[in-house]
């Protein structure tokens, strides 16, 4: 035999026993008996959550109310008097009354005889002075909690902040550092997990669609409300550290150690947020700039899909040939929907309103005509110039524009096409290809005061806001600003570092 199996035998059944008598010899009937275990650990967890919350709702009657909520949760046979019969049986062994322990065997490897080993599973709180008990978990409970702790870790940070806090309380600094060490495991654990959630992301953005958009929003005010939270644990941390009595060199060491293990732990949880607020940063740029992410790619091929499971297992029924192969060899391209527009905003209109536009004169139309007359353009445009030359800009609201011509309204989204740089020396008597240099050239022609526009760079964008309605066609509102050469390489080199 190894006899290094007996090295601290007894102490590993004095902590282990807790767990074997648990719910043995309770008397609660057949239908709850395959249960007991359970049952009763629930109990207890639910007692530790509200002892380490400074809860003090822990008093017989609160034990009782607890039991038979637990029973109702697990879908099982509940009552006042099995709730109470529980209770009964978790506080102590035999009559209630007595308050006797429960007791185990224990080996002793060093005298090898057998002894009796008293142990409680909830002993009474005394920082409680009221005329009802009030009852918390025993060390061999919390023994019990802490063993299944180590192997799942099933604590959240927010609990092992507050389990931290209880221990420095109550001046018992080494199960503090334990926990610290614990709280440490856990936020570095956690930051892992936000990084392969991250590199997930980046591989399939397709992750995002399995996740609702309130789900986020929640999540994000979540992580908001516990970054707060927790800084404020870590202060009170620190001025209860600050506020022991420092009366041994042991003492001394371990409020240093634990004040260095606090601020390391500190940095991590602001580590650990900043991952978080990252890995939702991500997922609205993914989902503003990469559109194209989400949608279903398809994975069908001619080989395997019509050649290899249809036409070798089937055969070719007659005149089908043709159907299969004059999609791969038309000259004709098929029409694909074009990304931009099925992302975009979309607007429905009634079949009334197409019968009526169909309806309206062709002459309308906003496509270009061939020819222009210049001479009633330059009657509508010539304010407008003469405005963006004084004013740096002019807007498609800020015109009459009922009273102009579909021709002249035209010009509008021929600026918006691209930007124009008008040149310094300009050929008043050749005509231009592009119409808006054609316009600039007859209103110079007009009138020598529109030669301030050469040299200058013409940009338009579109404005924010509701569309306009001209002739029963809706354009987006369009603004035209005009500016110098060496103004707009200043503003083009900020916007660049801007957006880099």
């Amino acid at each position: 035999m190894n006899g290094e199996i007996w090295e601290g035998f007894r102490e590993r059944t004095t902590m282990l026993n807790p767990i074997f008598m648990l719910g043995k010899g309770m008397e609660v009937g057949a239908t709850l008996a395959p249960y007991l275990p359970q049952l009763l650990l629930a109990i207890l967890l639910e007692v530790f959550y509200r002892e380490i919350k400074d809860d003090e709702k822990r008093s017989r009657s609160d034990l009782v109310a607890i039991a038979k909520a637990i029973m109702e949760h697990q879908n099982l046979p509940h009552d006042d008097d099995k709730a109470e019969r529980l209770i009964s049986g978790l506080v102590s062994y035999g009559n209630p009354n007595l308050r006797n322990p429960f007791s185990a065997k224990v080996f002793d490897p060093s005298s090898g005889m057998f002894s009796d080993k008293p142990f409680l599973y909830l002993t009474i709180d005394t920082e409680y002075r009221k005329r009802e008990a009030i009852y918390k978990l025993t060390q061999a409970s919390q023994n019990m909690i802490f063993l299944s702790r180590e192997v799942i870790l099933e604590f959240s940070i927010e609990f092992e902040q507050l389990y931290t806090l209880k221990l420095i309380r109550n001046n018992n600094f080494r199960s503090a550092l334990q926990s610290l060490d614990v709280l440490i495991t856990k936020i570095k654990q956690l930051i892992i997990q936000e990084h392969d959630y991250r590199r997930h992301l980046h591989r399939n953005p397709k992750i995002l669609m399995e996740q609702g958009t309130q789900a986020r929003k929640e999540r994000r005010n979540e992580i908001e409300r516990q970054f707060e939270e927790s800084n404020q644990r870590f202060d009170k941390m620190i001025r209860m550290l600050a506020n022991v009595d420092l009366a041994t060199p042991e003492a001394r060491f371990h409020i240093l150690e634990m004040e260095m293990k606090v601020h390391a732990t500190m940095t991590l949880s602001a580590k650990l947020h900043a991952e978080l607020y990252q890995n939702i940063e991500l997922e609205l740029s993914i989902r503003k700039y990469r559109p194209s992410a989400f949608m279903k790619r398809r994975n069908v091929s001619f080989k395997t899909d019509i050649w290899e499971n249809e036409l070798l297992v089937k055969g070719i029924p007659a005149n089908t040939m043709e159907k299969l192969l004059s999609p791969f060899f038309s000259p004709r391209a098929p029409f694909i929907y074009p990304m931009g527009l099925i992302w975009s905003e979309q607007e429905v209109r009634h079949h009334d309103d197409e019968i009526q536009e169909e309806a309206e004169p062709k002459e309308q139309s906003l496509e270009p005509k061939e020819t222009r007359d210049w001479s009633a353009l330059c009657r509508y445009w010539a304010p407008v110039i003469r405005n963006l030359i004084y004013m740096g800009e002019v807007s498609l609201r800020d015109i009459p524009a009922k009273e102009w011509t579909i021709e002249a309204l035209e010009l509008w989204m021929i600026f918006k096409t691209d930007v124009l740089e008008v040149p310094h020396l300009f050929t008043t008597h050749q005509p231009y290809e592009d119409e808006r240099m054609e316009l600039i050239r007859h209103l110079i022609n007009s009138d020598p005061f529109f030669n301030e526009i050469a040299g200058k760079t013409i940009r338009a964008r579109f404005e924010r806001g509701a569309p306009l309605q001209f002739f029963g066609v809706r354009i987006s509102p369009i603004v035209i600003s005009i500016k110098d050469p060496a103004e707009e390489d200043t503003s083009h080199a900020i916007y660049s570092r801007t957006t880099s």
